[in-house]
């Protein structure tokens, strides 16, 4: 029965492991980053939509996060090599010949660890653990066993799914980056350096990937709520995306600095001016949407509309 809790999971995860499985030989081909990146979603898909029906789903223990995690983190290696040679190709242009000379040398050695990861993830696809967690989760799909409580509609648990989600999303810490809660209980928001911002990125970072589950398991049930449902899942996808660029920006700069015994601004004026810049412009976006998360009405609104799905 669709309608069953049984019936969202089994299509969720069907979906998502459909679309995963089909990057496999155009990754191991190697001659497009956009397969590995595809490739690297769709995993992350398939782990939030187990996660979310983790309470009635009986799996074979094969087919555990921690397996599943392995794989993404080996997909995820080699994927930030791209992302971190896609953003220094992309300010190249903009670089005086000298820094581009320095650049080439980072570049070859970027793509000499890329390599090392590569066989590193061909290994894995290949590996006698990977096939069988992909094995593994076919034969569920076709004949699926699940708690008893899976058999509910899922009409009768849907705000139970989302709820303990969203209420992780609100305690996390990130949300309270640069703030000061006074005694009277309201939060004062400051303006940190971007010195304290990057010894803070990783609780940042850790808030992209918290509101990124809440986005990938909301949208699993999309049909069953209204516009502004919707509506809220694209906003957190612009947060995501923004605290993204935050992290690729700590990320390169970090990573160009290993490469030198000087500073940045010392090797790479042009460009470490360039990247502290659009830091600081993507650190006051985000200072403008903080407080509206921090909002008591605002975070009701969001309890109540998990709350408001439809009754078929």
């Amino acid at each position: 029965d669709p309608q069953t809790i049984a019936g969202c999971a089994e299509r969720a995860i069907a979906q998502c492991f459909t679309k995963f499985d089909k990057y496999e030989k155009k990754v191991l081909q190697d001659n497009d980053p956009e397969p590995l990146h595809q490739m690297r979603v769709r995993m992350r898909r398939l782990r939030s939509a187990i996660a979310a029906f983790a309470p009635v789903l009986i799996l074979p223990k094969e087919v555990s996060d921690r397996q599943l995690g392995q794989i993404a983190r080996t997909l995820g290696k080699v994927r930030d090599w791209d992302v971190l040679q896609a953003q220094l190709d992309s300010y190249r242009p903009q670089l005086p010949a000298k820094e581009n000379k320095r650049l080439d040398k980072i570049i070859d050695r970027l793509n000499r660890d890329r390599q090392l990861d590569f066989l590193l993830l061909e290994k894995t696809i290949h590996g006698d653990s990977y096939c069988q967690l992909c094995r593994n989760l076919r034969d569920w799909l076709e004949q699926p066993t699940y708690r008893v409580a899976a058999h509910l509609t899922i009409q009768q648990v849907l705000p139970d799914l989302l709820l303990p989600l969203l209420s992780q999303l609100f305690l996390h810490p990130g949300w309270l980056m640069g703030s000061a809660i006074l005694e009277s209980q309201t939060i004062d928001p400051s303006s940190p350096s971007l010195a304290q911002l990057r010894h803070h990125s990783e609780v940042l970072h850790d808030l992209r990937k918290q509101i990124k589950r809440v986005r990938y398991q909301a949208e699993l049930f999309v049909g069953y709520y209204d516009e502004s449902y919707l509506t809220q899942i694209e906003e957190f996808k612009r947060l995501q995306d923004l605290l993204g660029h935050l992290q690729d920006r700590s990320v390169l700069q970090t990573f160009l600095q290993t490469q030198f015994k000087e500073t940045l601004a010392d090797r790479l004026p042009t460009l470490a001016q360039q990247l502290q810049t659009e830091e600081w412009e993507l650190w006051q976006n985000w200072r403008a949407v903080q407080p509206r998360y921090l909002d008591a009405q605002f975070r009701q609104t969001l309890r109540s509309q998990i709350l408001a799905f439809n009754q078929f």
